[in-house]
């Protein structure tokens, strides 16, 4: 086994990005075959094979079975973005995202409003993209009133640099705390 693999196969499995796994499929000089709808999966087994050997095991593809419906319309989403000749970058394909997520919730059908918020969450989880993290909290807060989760999410914007997510996330601990000098 490769003491350090290719820095591009790095970057792929922290991206997902199937141009960086065809890239480190070619590095390895090894076929590049796809089938199916599962490119990802594939590229990244014969990634991993290439680099660690046929018998490696891929610890990350433990729980592909278990993986959610809004996380396969998720990933389906940033790899036809990614196909897409127009879009060119990682922020184009961000910001293309949430759009479409902003879209859904303008809809404001509980189906619509579901599938914004988890494309919201994989944003601000996968991407840390900041507009949609704060989204996820402004929601959590007053949509969802569940300040748990809001706070979450505005920790998470403020650890990022976000300065209203970090001015939110003090209003929601100040607010929804048990604080017993507060009056009530």
């Amino acid at each position: 086994m490769p003491e350090k693999p290719a820095p591009i196969f790095g970057l792929a499995l922290a991206s997902k990005d199937l141009e960086k796994y065809a890239e480190c499929i070619k590095w390895c000089n090894q076929p590049l075959k796809l089938t199916g709808s599962n490119e990802l999966i594939v590229l990244r087994s014969q990634a991993y094979a290439a680099l660690y050997g046929p018998d490696a095991k891929d610890d990350s593809q433990e729980n592909d079975e278990s993986v959610p419906p809004h996380r396969i319309e998720f990933e389906r989403d940033i790899k036809a973005l990614m196909d897409r000749e127009d879009i060119r970058s990682r922020d184009e394909i961000v910001k293309a995202e949430f759009a479409k997520a902003i879209a859904l919730a303008t809809e404001k059908t509980e189906d619509k409003l579901h599938r914004a918020f988890d494309i919201m969450g994989n944003l601000g989880m996968d991407f840390e993209y900041l507009p949609a993290i704060f989204w996820m909290g402004s929601f959590c807060e007053s949509v969802v009133n569940d300040y748990e989760q809001a706070a979450f999410w505005f920790k998470k914007g403020a650890d990022l640099g976000h300065g209203n997510c970090a001015r939110n996330y003090a209003d929601v601990l100040m607010q929804y705390t048990d604080n017993p000098d507060k009056n009530e």
